[in-house]
């Protein structure tokens, strides 16, 4: 069972937990990312580039998401 957007964002904003909630996000999200991102570009390898460096950006901006809207 996934946790819920919410779940993950309690883990991921916790000090002790934050590693863990991100390494749940990415289990949860990386399929979807990797197919939206495959869809723009053809080539596999440019394709897990792109993912992982949306990752990244999200790890980094993470404490700005406001909740507002879904992950």
């Amino acid at each position: 069972m996934s946790p819920t957007d919410q779940q993950l964002l309690e883990q991921i904003r916790s000090p002790f937990t934050r590693e863990l909630g991100f390494r749940k996000l990415i289990e949860t999200y990386q399929k979807r990312v990797y197919q939206v991102i495959r869809r723009m570009v053809l080539i596999h390898e440019d394709a897990d580039d792109l993912t992982q460096n949306t990752f990244i950006k999200a790890y980094r901006y993470l404490d700005k998401f406001e909740g507002n809207s879904s992950i």
